[in-house]
């Protein structure tokens, strides 16, 4: 008999697989069950549907991310220092598991609801960072939600890119130029 947590584990792990190389919608339960090597109701013991694997999958390894850049940035001390960290760990955690950053980066509008609820979203964490830090002359400090989302655009555009094979490049041979772009469209340079 195997042990159930690390039966979760290989059901998590061939789903993701699945889900990055099929998508959700066309992955059956039966795949991952043949891919995880176990019987279709062993997947029914540990998960209720093929959706709730899927927004579990994409719930964990989300607020692990966002947890982890918010409590980081907010132990640093300069906006340079705040608004690299957070560029330099996306490109980092893409480079290390391009699976997973595919993953939720295809999941991250149907899963809206999770990110929307999370306080320590990158978006929430970046808004709060720009009122902060960011000098009272620059409209960004007045508008933080505009900014955010142009700083997260121009940063998960690169992993886009990625994902749909537009440049073989890792992100972090890109890193210098993504962070000055960034800084260039929220006028810190």
């Amino acid at each position: 008999m195997r042990n159930g947590e690390a039966t979760r584990r290989e059901i998590e792990r061939s789903a993701l697989e699945l889900f990055v190389e099929k998508g959700v919608s066309e992955t059956s339960i039966k795949d991952i069950s043949r891919r995880a090597n176990i019987a279709d109701g062993t997947m029914y013991r540990h998960y209720e549907s093929k959706n709730s694997l899927a927004e579990k999958i994409f719930v964990s390894a989300y607020l692990y991310m966002t947890n982890k850049i918010a409590h980081r940035v907010a132990a640093l001390e300069t906006l340079d220092e705040k608004l690299s960290y957070i560029i330099n760990y996306f490109c980092k955690s893409f480079d290390g598991n391009k699976m997973l950053l595919t993953f939720l980066l295809r999941m991250q509008y149907s899963q809206s609801q999770h990110i929307n609820e999370n306080p320590n979203s990158v978006y929430k964490t970046l808004i709060r960072v720009f009122e902060a830090h960011l000098p009272e002359d620059n409209i960004y400090k007045h508008q933080p939600e505009l900014g955010a989302m142009i700083f997260i655009g121009i940063v998960s555009q690169a992993g886009i890119d990625r994902v749909y094979g537009r440049t073989e490049r890792s992100m972090m041979e890109d890193y210098e130029f993504l962070k000055r772009a960034a800084f260039h469209a929220i006028d810190i340079e």
